[in-house]
């Protein structure tokens, strides 16, 4: 069974009635993710999807429209226990593009989910953060 669920079909202006361009592909059970604009992760909680749900992402373009909840999506899982690597799929620059974001423009928040966070969670918690962000990037040409 597949399902096509619309997560944002708003253009780059914002828009209060409408998220930007991301939609999940459901394809029995399994969640596969188009894009992951603004609001995504929120309007995946909205639709009913548990964001640690969603393990392949999928990227049709860097424009920032399509890719402005990446950061936040990947944090957040990351944050609230994701076991499994975050798989994401995108074209030429998709793998430079995230290493800048987690390893330059979010290591303030990455260095604290390592170096604090894991600490300070109580041993009882077993939902609790891996050491490192699990991603797993690949930059795809056409017919891949």
């Amino acid at each position: 069974m597949m399902k096509v669920v619309l997560l944002g079909t708003g253009w780059p202006m914002p828009d209060p009635e409408r998220g930007n361009m991301s939609q999940v592909v459901m394809i029995d059970e399994e969640p596969l993710l188009f894009d992951c604009g603004e609001r995504t992760s929120t309007n995946l909680m909205r639709s009913g999807i548990n964001p640690l749900r969603i393990n392949n992402l999928f990227i049709t373009h860097h424009h920032w429209d399509h890719i402005s909840d990446y950061g936040y999506l990947c944090i957040s899982t990351w944050n609230f226990g994701r076991k499994e690597p975050f798989r994401v799929f995108g074209p030429k620059g998709t793998k430079e593009m995230s290493d800048a974001l987690f390893n330059q423009a979010y290591t303030l928040d990455t260095s604290f989910i390592k170096e604090i966070l894991l600490d300070s969670i109580p041993k009882h918690i077993t939902n609790r953060p891996n050491p490192e962000l699990q991603l797993d990037v690949k930059d795809i040409d056409d017919g891949y």
